[in-house]
């Protein structure tokens, strides 16, 4: 009996150290990634976070996507076509299932859809949708008005498919799942076995949001961090040193402008507008400013874009007005209000230039640092210039920064630019369905905001993101859109 006793602590005790062991390794071969990323999300219900993290953590998708050629993919949908001048069809993939383990559906798409257009008047207004009809896996949306821009519109994060759960809980499609989100702080996701591209390679990854770019930059020094997205300008010579690192920037859609406030009348002064452009050394902002990692921006769209219509830039060469002169004829105080933000660290070094170049025709420029830029600029009138950042084609298509940023009603025109001529040029762009004709359009409407000065396009920065050589199987998107994907793998 003794004996028997003896023998069952042994097998007991080799079955504990066993089940250790197991528990050991399987701690070593998790597969987990840790990532900081610049700005905050407060929510990540795709409809409100201006942040897009959703889409970003691998969570929700949308129908349409952008590869980097940007050029529309299937996502969700696997075929669309344009029945008529109003009506589109779209494809809803099969066995796709959102991590609550159900099936996805084309009635599923609709409530998505229905429930984002009731959300947002931003929303509504890009989409343009009447009706849409479910039926299994198809999908009909009828529109308002001929809208050939619909499938690009579709591909932003705002229409991701998704399902609201409690708190701020959303339940998605993507190759990962929502573990927990900290508000402002971090969202951590695990990877969702049942995913319709095939299990994720990583078991589980944690987005951390932090403003401070030499915060970031440190931590992934010390290996706190395995990624690090928008490296500032002046750490990228020490990371390019560290043999454990990738440091990849690249070339986006992103343009860094400066926005008039058209309220004012000397601004709707086009020379006034023109010797404004004039102060601007775009040259010196790529050299002193981003260390060769920015290109100038030669108008809104990048200049590979088939329509970017990418002449030269003023640069303060051509002979204009001085600044100055234009506002003693209107008699305006040589004052000026300039409105930036601290979330692109380089957007108030831009602005110091700027107020820099303004003091030498005794112009005093009051640089006023605001958190969310957005708020303020829609809310307040207190201002005159106004540094904006904004990815000018996320969609692959011009419409979007038109419509947004030029028609009177437009989510973004903060300036309230009201030109009529332009005005009717966008909205005859938005009922053209030929793509040859759209381009053609598209170049036109760019002419004239170049002539007229509306807004001035300064700098397109590359997107810099530094990775530990560890981390396999990715790169970073040129869109931004995508960052957590089902092929991210990690080699220890």
């Amino acid at each position: 009996m003794k004996n028997r006793i003896i023998s069952y602590f042994i097998l007991l005790l080799a079955v504990v150290l066993l089940l250790a062991g197991c528990s050991g390794n399987q701690a070593e071969t998790q597969k987990n990634v840790n990532l900081l990323f610049n700005f905050p999300s407060s929510r990540l219900d795709p409809v409100v976070d201006k942040n897009n993290m959703a889409v970003r953590a691998g969570i929700g998708e949308t129908l349409v996507k952008l590869n980097d050629q940007l050029q529309l993919e299937p996502a969700l949908a696997t075929h669309w076509e344009n029945i008529d001048s109003h009506t589109w069809k779209f494809k809803i993939r099969e066995n796709v299932r959102f991590h609550d383990g159900s099936l996805l559906k084309a009635k599923d798409v609709k409530s998505s859809l229905v429930r984002a257009m009731e959300s947002s008047k931003a929303i509504q207004a890009a989409l343009k949708i009447k009706s849409i009809e479910a039926n299994g896996q198809e999908l009909t949306i009828r529109t308002a008005e001929v809208h050939p821009s619909l499938p690009y519109e579709l591909v932003h994060p705002s229409t991701a498919v998704v399902k609201i759960a409690q708190g701020n809980g959303i339940v998605g499609t993507g190759p990962f799942q929502l573990a927990s989100f900290t508000p402002d702080t971090q969202v951590e996701v695990q990877k969702y076995d049942r995913y319709w591209g095939g299990s994720p390679k990583l078991d589980s990854a944690v987005i951390r949001f932090n403003s401070d770019g030499n915060a970031r930059t440190l931590a992934l020094q010390s290996k706190e961090a395995d990624i690090a997205y928008h490296i500032p300008a002046e750490m990228i010579a020490a990371l390019k040193n560290n043999p454990e690192l990738r440091l990849v920037s690249t070339s986006g859609m992103r343009n860094h402008y400066l926005i008039f406030n058209m309220r004012k009348p000397l601004f709707r002064d086009l020379e006034a507008r023109k010797s404004v452009d004039a102060l601007i050394p775009r040259e010196e902002m790529v050299k002193t400013l981003f260390h060769g990692t920015a290109e100038i921006s030669r108008g809104p769209f990048h200049s590979s874009l088939p329509f970017a219509n990418a002449s030269s830039v003023n640069d303060g060469k051509d002979s204009v007005p001085v600044l100055a002169e234009v506002m003693k004829k209107h008699q305006h105080p040589l004052k000026l209000t300039l409105i930036t933000y601290p979330g692109r660290p380089e957007l108030p070094l831009m602005a110091q230039v700027l107020q820099q170049e303004a003091r030498k025709q005794g112009i005093q420029v009051q640089i006023r640092t605001v958190d969310n830029i957005d708020e303020y600029l829609s809310q307040q009138t207190d201002w005159d210039l106004a540094m904006y950042s904004s990815l000018t084609a996320p969609r692959g298509d011009a419409g979007y920064f038109f419509n947004s940023s030029f028609l009177p009603e437009g989510a973004l025109n903060y300036g309230k630019i009201d030109h009529p001529a332009l005005t009717e040029k966008i909205r005859m762009f938005n009922q053209t369905l030929d793509e040859k004709q759209r381009q053609s359009l598209a170049g036109e409407i760019v002419q004239i905001i170049k002539d007229e000065a509306l807004q001035l396009y300064m700098i397109h920065p590359h997107t810099t993101v530094a990775y530990g050589k560890h981390i396999t199987s990715w790169k970073p998107s040129r869109t931004e859109y995508y960052i957590l994907t089902h092929q991210m793998d990690v080699r220890r």
